[in-house]
């Protein structure tokens, strides 16, 4: 290191100049800096960032190479370099990238990728860059994955309000559990609230998921909005920018969260989840009045026996009477008809051999209701029936 000028007798600006740095890894230092006047000494600290025009590939981490089943919404994660400030994330439906369904620059090491088709192939890269220059796209590591499929209507509520109320004392605390079955995977998810609160800025609102798949959490708001009052509205990852009303209910409509409901795709749904709202502050009280979760199942994408099978058609639907179901010559002899509901109870069952079969609903209560079809070994659950 040099100083121009190398000594002062008064105020004024000294100029530092680091040379020789050529063989010095990027990364972040500290240089300390002595001033001496002849009798004492003073230390200050300046940091110094130093960076490369050579880069390294960005190593990739999620979705992993070749993998299925990703959810139409999904955080592409890989691994952060010192050398690099911004990332420019590149997502085609080609592998020669000549066109982009995203083309952004990022300065944080993930990126939250929505709205992509289902069972789609798509292709992914990440270009660093820095101050001094930016990387090889020939040499950008190149990983391919394919959405599912989503089966939405999902929908579990809270019954539980034992532990709803949140006083007006400080450090109070109030949580709702609600109870998910189904055994799937998580496509999308939304959350709808309904919570009476005087000045909500006064509190954080967090989701936990079940502890079998790790409690992952997500804080949907981190104190919003004021001295406003109320919250009844629906999380969803889609949803706009939330602006504070002055009359209540502060947040309505549909809304994005404060953290990211996609950290939960990928996951299994079953088991307990909690809405957690906690309020540190005295003078203001309320409670959690309803929770709704909205679950969008995801399933692999149809393979080529299950291609055949969605022709099969069933119409009316939405119906309020009955259901034609035409196999359109895809199944022979005997076929198998399960109706289930949406808690995936088995509420019609039925054996036949005709190319167009009739299922009798009017019975039915209103809902969605899941349409198994079966024949040998060849089976598909992918027909939705709305009574109505």
């Amino acid at each position: 290191a040099s100083f121009s000028p190398s000594f002062l007798s008064g105020n004024g600006t000294v100029t530092m100049t680091i040379s020789n740095l050529s063989a010095v890894n990027p990364g972040n230092y500290y240089v300390g800096i002595k001033g001496d006047n002849g009798v004492e000494t003073e230390i200050r600290t300046k940091k110094l960032l130093l960076f490369s025009t050579t880069f390294a590939p960005t190593t990739l981490s999620y979705p992993s190479n070749f993998q299925n089943t990703v959810a139409t919404s999904v955080i592409l994660k890989w691994e952060n370099d010192f050398n690099t400030e911004n990332y420019n994330v590149q997502v085609s439906n080609s592998p020669t990238f000549n066109s982009f369904f995203i083309n952004e620059s990022v300065a944080i090491n993930n990126y939250l990728l929505q709205g992509l088709n289902e069972a789609t192939t798509y292709y992914w890269r990440v270009i660093p860059s820095n101050r001094c220059g930016l990387g090889n796209v020939s040499e950008a590591v190149i990983y391919n994955f394919q959405t599912g499929q989503l089966l939405c209507g999902n929908n579990f509520s809270a019954t539980d309000f034992s532990n709803a109320s949140i006083a007006d004392i400080p450090n109070s605390s109030a949580s709702v559990p609600i109870q998910v079955s189904g055994g799937f995977t998580i496509g999308d998810l939304n959350v709808v609230l309904n919570i009476s609160h005087t000045y909500i800025q006064d509190m954080t609102y967090t989701l936990e998921g079940p502890a079998s798949i790790g409690s992952p959490t997500v804080m949907l708001f981190n104190q919003p909005c004021g001295d406003n009052d109320d919250i009844n509205c629906t999380v969803d990852d889609s949803g706009i920018n939330f602006t504070c009303a002055s009359s209540p209910p502060a947040i309505s409509g549909v809304v994005k969260p404060f953290e990211n409901l996609s950290n939960f795709n990928g996951l299994i749904a079953d088991g307990t989840w909690i809405l957690s709202v906690d309020d540190p502050f005295n003078g203001d009280g309320g409670s959690i009045n309803a929770v709704t979760l909205e679950f969008c199942s995801l399933q692999a994408p149809l393979s080529n026996d299950d291609f055949e099978l969605s022709k099969i058609a069933v119409y009316p639907n939405p119906t309020n009477d009955l259901i034609n179901i035409n196999l359109n010559n895809v199944l022979d002899g005997t076929t198998n008809f399960i109706l289930y509901d949406i808690q995936g109870r088995n509420i019609i069952e039925k054996k036949s051999t005709n190319e167009v079969e009739t299922i009798d609903v009017k019975n039915l209560t209103e809902g969605i209701y899941l349409l198994s079809i079966s024949n040998g070994n060849i089976q598909t659950t992918r027909k939705i029936v709305v009574k109505n």
